[in-house]
Formats: structure tokens, C-alpha cells, sequence
């Protein structure tokens, strides 16, 4: 995608998103007292469709459906996913590989995590069975100046502002300290001036200030499609994240895939910043509902005109 690096952080594509979708809304971020773990929301909606889980210490769940084994999950990983999925996703090199031989644009870097989401939209899809069922922008840790205090004061009354969202607030660091910020030009000690935009990190997860912005309803169908391709390219991704780097929400012209990740949580989707709750948990469910109903039935072949009887 086009470089943003040279422009302000106000004129950059995540600058105008926070512009128009995050700072007019700043006073009614969404409160959540409470915050369920990506595992509890798997299991709840398991047990809704008739499985049984039982946790063994130190091994993991086993889901049982009519006392048969259906599946099971270590942490946030399951059965969902295949060893083959699971390899070519631990490398970015071999993820890279698979992209291409599916013609997935892919981000070009040495490591898909360094993408930097200052310079575009970093969109996190969730898919299941290959399916996009949510989609949020990872909005990187960013402060607007009043023209008298210091980025640390910013930073911290930001924070405080953000704790009302429990699921940001378990994430949040403790401390405001310099590694928070990679902005060459700043430090914790600088006064911005007023109304000024800046960015604080190259990129960011939601232990360093990352803001989830749900916009599933407003995605365009192009981008879409990409996170689609992308969970299909591998075999056996029955469930993960496609991160995917844009410089807009409405087209996929210069969209590329930095990252896919099979153990990640549906946390800043059920909890988002801003926009609406995504529920995962029940697609994931259905998943192995519909494995438990269908994985043991035979079907026979059909031959089609060209294929060989013999």
C-alpha cells in the first residue's frame, strides 16, 4: 500500500479515522463492567448446544456431545484448527508462501508484525470456518494536545477515561513509561499544541493503548473478500484472525494481509472501544455443532463425466 510515513499524523489514514470516527464519540465510549474470557464465551455457547466440557489441568477441554468426543481446545486454540494451519501461521515466511499461491496480497516486510499501523487502517478480522464474522480497526495509542500538558498527562487521563470499558481496563498498563511511545520525535515531557493530533506507536496491541473500533456493518464487501481468501488459503483455519493493513474501508485497491493468528482472543470484539458487540462465540460453536452432527456420516462419491471408473 502507499507509504503515509511523510504526511502529518492528522492527515494519515488512521489520523482521519480518528478524526471522524473516534473523537467525536470519545465522551460515550462503551462501559462494560464486567469482561468474560474468549474461553468462557466458547464454553457458555457450547453448553447451549448440548455439549458437555470438561477442563483437564494442565491438558485442556475436551467437548463431549452424546458422551462422544467432539472436539476440544487448549487455551484459545481448538480443534477448529489444523496442525497444518497451526505450522503455517507460527512463520510469516511459510504464511507468506501460502498468500501467494492464492493470490492474497500480502504486506511486504521481513515480518508481518511490523506493519505499521500508523500509516494505514490495521483492520483485525475474526473468521470462522473461513467466514469474516467481525471486523474492527486497531486504532494505535494516539493523544490530542490542549496546548499546556505534557504527553504524559495525556496518556494518563486517557487511560483513566478508557477504564470504563472493563475489558480495556484489564489490559491497560499500569505505568506510563517512555517505552509506550515509538514516535521519534516525542517524549513523555513534550507539550503539544492545540487540537494536535500525534500518534504515539508505530503499531500497538491492547497491553500498550490500542483502541478497537468495531465496524463490521461498515466494512466494504472488497475488504471482506480479502480477510475471506486469506482464512481459506490455508487448509484447516477453521478459526482465527486476518489482520489487514488499508488505506480505506471502502475499497481493498491497495489491501494487504500482515498477520493471521489462530489463537486469538474474540475479546476486543465482544468489547469494542466504539460500534457494537460482535458475538463469536456462537459461530465458533455452531462450528462444532454442525462437525459433531456431519463428521460421522458416509457419503458416496458422485462421478462426474470426466472422472475415471477404474
Amino acid at each position: 500500500m502507499r507509504s503515509a510515513a511523510d504526511l502529518p499524523d492528522a492527515q494519515r489514514p488512521i489520523g482521519r479515522f480518528i478524526a471522524d470516527r473516534v473523537l467525536p464519540r470519545w465522551e460515550q465510549l462503551n462501559e462494560y463492567p464486567r469482561a468474560t474470557s474468549h474461553q468462557a464465551f466458547v464454553t457458555k455457547q457450547l453448553q447451549r448446544r448440548g455439549f458437555t466440557v470438561l477442563t483437564l489441568p494442565g491438558v485442556g477441554q475436551v467437548y463431549l456431545r452424546a458422551k462422544e468426543v467432539r472436539g476440544g481446545g487448549y487455551g484459545r486454540l481448538t480443534t477448529l484448527v489444523s496442525a497444518q494451519a497451526l505450522e503455517a501461521t507460527s512463520s510469516w515466511d511459510l504464511l507468506q508462501e501460502y498468500l501467494a499461491a492464492a493470490e492474497v496480497p500480502a504486506y511486504e516486510a521481513a515480518a508481518g508484525a511490523d506493519a505499521p499501523h500508523n500509516e494505514g487502517l490495521a483492520v483485525r478480522f475474526f473468521t470462522v470456518g473461513t467466514e469474516p464474522t467481525a471486523a474492527a480497526v486497531q486504532v494505535p495509542l494516539f493523544v490530542v494536545g490542549d496546548g499546556r500538558s505534557t504527553v504524559r498527562e495525556l496518556v494518563t487521563r486517557s487511560f483513566e477515561h478508557r477504564r470504563r470499558n472493563r475489558a480495556l481496563a484489564l489490559a491497560l498498563p499500569r505505568e506510563v513509561t517512555p517505552a509506550l511511545i515509538t514516535a521519534a520525535d516525542l517524549t513523555l515531557d513534550t507539550v503539544l499544541g492545540h487540537k494536535e493530533l500525534r500518534i504515539l506507536r508505530r503499531n500497538s496491541d491492547l497491553f500498550t493503548g490500542m483502541l478497537p473500533v468495531d465496524v463490521t456493518a461498515v466494512i466494504s464487501a472488497e475488504l471482506t473478500e480479502v480477510a475471506r481468501q486469506a482464512a481459506a488459503s490455508v487448509p484447516g483455519y477453521g478459526s482465527g484472525s486476518v489482520d489487514i493493513l488499508t488505506s480505506s474501508l471502502r475499497s481493498a485497491a491497495d489491501a494487504a494481509v500482515f498477520g493471521m493468528d489462530p489463537a486469538a482472543s474474540m475479546r476486543m470484539h465482544a468489547y469494542p472501544a466504539l460500534g457494537s458487540r460482535q458475538g463469536i462465540g456462537r459461530h465458533i460453536s455452531e462450528q462444532f455443532r454442525l462437525r459433531s452432527e456431519y463428521w460421522d456420516q458416509s457419503f458416496s462419491p458422485a462421478l462426474l463425466e470426466w472422472d475415471e471408473l477404474e
